[in-house]
């Protein structure tokens, strides 16, 4: 399934007025304060955003800014904030999803 610019950006608009913490709290079944990939798929996924293990996986690697395979709620508001700030542009994001295809398989 193809995730298309717009829903990818519809996502990450959809977290700069939502508090996050409860909504890191829900995603993170495990409880263990951080989100794994298969987390962060389930999570895209309760978003109603359709989007293949590779958009969603993508954007994971984006998010997981220190690179150490699991996103915590800091690192999450990190990124969130620099959405809000203007520092990573809405056309990034969209960018972002143009270069890795819009395809994928789970």
């Amino acid at each position: 399934m193809a995730t298309t610019c717009a829903a990818l950006a519809a996502f990450i608009k959809s977290f700069l007025t939502t508090p996050l913490e409860p909504v890191f709290r829900g995603w993170d079944r495990d409880k263990d304060g951080s989100l794994d990939r298969s987390e962060f798929r389930r999570a895209v996924r309760s978003t109603g955003l359709v989007a293949s293990c590779r958009d969603a996986d993508h954007i994971f690697d984006e998010w997981d800014v220190d690179h150490s395979g699991s996103i915590d709620l800091a690192e999450m508001g990190r990124v969130l904030d620099a959405l809000k700030r203007g520092e990573i542009k809405r056309s990034q994001a969209e960018e972002t999803n143009g270069k890795h295809g819009r395809g994928g398989k789970h």
